[in-house]
């Protein structure tokens, strides 16, 4: 018996519990304006720890769903990612990429949101990198960016859009804020461009014309014979080689 107890002691995870119950208490102490345990800020950094962890799980599992099971939309879904390393990689260049911007988060949220992109991306067949390009054409990675036509957050929704997606998720609406809070907006607008692909069949510059124009409108411009917009497309597309070939 006593040979274990050194294993359980060194292990990882039994550290990694000790310097978290550490700082929890440490952070509790010196937060004598908390009047719970809820409200100290120990408290919400261990459940933003926790929910990175819990993250970081669902990536692995994703990645699992594709390379065993090859489902959903093939057409986008990078051939570079076969490994969890690869992973790991493309969400260091994730980072690099969006902590060039003025993204008004925390060193810290943007590495929980880049976790998020790869997360909501994988769950639909997405290059991350390609919705990464999507999002700096809409908002450069301003998750508190407002258009001229009242589109919001990190991928631009229109509110009414973001509502109804978010209800075919189960997401709580509350109100335009919902589209301020970037792991919500990632999740609403990576389900939307999944959405659009489907009905426009994989074609990429129609699934970008009909992010940015919308999809009735753009239905409209086609049954009117009229020119489709492809400036926006194009501009996304060369986004997205420049991510690909960019070595990080």
């Amino acid at each position: 018996m006593k040979r274990y107890v050194p294993k359980l002691i060194n292990s990882p995870l039994t550290i990694t519990l000790t310097i978290l119950i550490a700082l929890f208490v440490s952070i509790w102490y010196v937060d004598p304006q908390s009047n719970s345990l809820s409200e100290s800020k120990s408290f919400e950094l261990l459940t933003d720890i926790f929910q990175e962890l819990s993250l970081s799980k669902s990536t692995e599992s994703h990645f699992a769903q594709f390379y065993q099971n090859k489902t959903t939309n093939p057409f986008f879904f990078p051939k570079i990612i076969k490994s969890k390393q690869s992973i790991e990689n493309l969400e260091r260049k994730i980072h690099t990429i969006i902590s060039g911007y003025k993204t008004r988060l925390t060193t810290f949220e943007e590495k929980y949101v880049v976790n998020v992109i790869v997360t909501e991306s994988m769950k639909y067949g997405f290059d991350p990198l390609f919705v990464l390009a999507l999002m700096r054409v809409e908002s450069s990675f301003d998750h508190r960016a407002v258009s001229n036509k009242n589109a919001l957050g990190l991928m631009q929704i229109m509110p009414f859009v973001g509502e109804a997606l978010a209800t075919e998720l189960n997401i709580p609406w509350e109100g335009e804020a919902t589209l301020f809070n970037p792991v919500t907006n990632i999740k609403i607008g990576t389900y939307f461009l999944y959405k659009l692909t489907k009905r426009f069949k994989y074609n990429q510059k129609m699934v970008l014309a009909a992010y940015n124009f919308g999809p009735t409108a753009l239905n409209n411009q086609i049954k009117a014979g009229k020119d489709l917009y492809i400036e926006y497309p194009l501009l996304v597309l060369d986004k997205y080689k420049k991510y690909a070939s960019m070595k990080i």
